[in-house]
This record gives C-alpha cells, structure tokens and sequence, in this order.
C-alpha cells in the first residue's frame, strides 16, 4: 500500500541566500487527490493565513510504501505556500521500488525555467538561492540521445540510459569556486521574497563566470544582463578573488587553450574592464604555469 506524506517547510531563517528550514509533518493520506484536498483546506485555515504562511516557503508530500525500506520513495510532489501545484518528481517505478524510473525527457511545457532564472533550491534543512544554468531534459533532447544510442547498439530495452536521477537542473549559487548542483525539478522553487539586487548581481554574474570557468555553452546574446556593465564589473570581481584564493583548478578552466581573447570579444567589456581582464587573465596563467612547474621539478 502507498501512503502519501505532506509536509509544511518551514522557514527557520529569512534572510537571502541560504535560509534554515524544517518540515513539519501536516498529515498522511491513502491518495494523492486526498493529500491536495487536505493541502487546500490547510492554507485556507485561518490560523495558517494569520500566524504560519510568512513563515512557509511550500509543501512537500513524499509517496512510499508502507513498510518499505526505500529511503526516497516512489514520487515526490512540491506546491507553493498558497497550495498551488509546483513540481513532481517520479522516482522509483511502481512494480520495481528498488530501482530508479526510466527517464525520457520532459515536454517543453513542464520545463518551468531557462538558463539565467533566479529560484530557490530546497535542500532538506535550507533553501539556497541559485541561478538556472541548464535545464532537465526536454522529450526532443532525449530523442537526440536515443537516436544516437541507436546507432551504436547501445540502446537497453526499456529504451532510455537515462533514470529519475537525471530529471535535474543544473544550478550556481554564490561563492569562489565551483558552486554547482544538480537539484531534482521538484526541489526547485521561484523565489518566495524579493531578491536583493546586489545578490541578483551576484548570481547573474557567477552564471557568466562558470559560462567560462566551466565550458557550458550558454548562448551570452540571450541572456538579457549580460552585457550590464554593473553585472561585468562583478564577473571581474569573481576572477579577482579566484586569483587571491590562488584556486588552481578555477584559473587552469580559464585559462586552457588560451581563451581570453574570446571572452572579450563575447562580453562588452569597457576599455577600462578590458585591461582590468587583462591583468586577471596574465596573472591566471602565470600562476597555473608556476602550479605546473612545480609539479614537474618535484623529485620522483
């Protein structure tokens, strides 16, 4: 027998970019459509209306098994503090529990956000604010894929390499370095509060950072802040402290086959954030090539 499990998150901090959470166990249920009936109830309760929903950044209802040993569950399903449907996550497959579901892409229609998004990522115990870098799979990605497993016989028979672990975005947060993360669709929510702009700053100007530091292959001329020279000034900012925390790996990424030129031209830059760059991207390589040189005049 299934049983379905809402739970309220909570908001134990609220203060932008990481926020404390905490679930908090509102009922369970033999049914889906039982779970949202009593969700609907809830958040028109006014004790919830008065005293709770500032303090709630959504639901969350787990369906497992009874008496089952899988941690994760069967689906995951997440709705907004006002009870609106957010996402839904199939993990396991009904007849096989134990093993993850087939995974074949997603229409175009429940892909909810694009690279450059601002949303809040649940974690279990804290919600962290990120940009969007690359989105879950679409149904026409996925036959891209299997097109391409055909032709090399490497197909399996339930026709996809791909499970309800790759059902995920690709998302940054702020910080130095590699601040990437790989969250089911489920745990992503749009922001519950205003973002600051100097976080928003921040993130837009990682997202364009990594578009680099990390090889993604974003297209730059889409995203509608990359050209601000305020959002540039704090992409600089990120390689200024790359060099001070002397983070080998972030300015070896930079710097392989000698891109800089191509950044330049790609970003529009002011001659004034050209030579700060410039200066950036000099030191990056004398650093990595004294990393190396190291490595190769230590004794055997």
């Amino acid at each position: 027998m299934n049983v379905f499990i809402l739970n309220r998150i909570k908001l134990e901090t609220s203060h932008y970019p990481l926020r404390k959470t905490r679930e908090y166990t509102i009922g369970i249920y033999s049914s889906l459509d039982k779970t949202y009936k009593a969700l609907q109830a809830y958040v028109v309760d006014d004790s919830y209306k008065l005293w709770e929903k500032k303090y709630t950044m959504g639901f969350i209802v787990r369906e497992t098994k009874l008496d089952d040993k899988l941690a994760w569950g069967i689906s995951i399903h997440t709705y907004t503090k006002t009870g609106e449907p957010n996402d839904e996550l199939f993990i396991a497959d009904e007849e096989y529990p134990d093993w993850d579901k087939p995974f074949y892409g997603r229409p175009k229609e429940k892909i909810r956000f694009k690279p450059g998004d601002i949303v809040e990522v649940y974690q279990g115990n804290e919600s962290e604010l990120s940009i969007i870098c690359h989105t879950t799979l679409s149904t026409e990605e996925f036959e891209e894929y299997k097109a391409w497993w055909e032709k090399r016989g490497v197909l399996p028979e339930n026709g996809t390499r791909f499970d309800s672990t790759d059902d995920c975005y690709l998302t940054y947060s702020i910080g130095i370095g590699d601040t990437h993360n790989h969250p089911g669709a489920a745990y992503i929510f749009a922001p519950t509060r205003k973002v600051p702009a100097k976080l928003r700053f921040q993130l837009q100007a990682k997202l364009i950072e990594e578009n680099y530091t990390s090889g993604h292959d974003l297209q730059i001329s889409e995203l509608p802040f990359a050209k601000d020279p305020k959002i540039l000034d704090e992409v600089l900012n990120i390689w200024e402290k790359v060099v001070e925390t002397k983070d080998y790996n972030e300015m070896r990424c930079l710097t392989i086959r000698e891109k800089g030129d191509w950044i330049k031209a790609e970003l529009n830059f002011s001659e004034k954030q050209s030579q700060r760059f410039d200066r950036i991207y000099e030191e990056c390589i004398r650093l990595v090539n004294e990393k190396r040189e190291n490595k190769t005049s230590k004794p055997n």
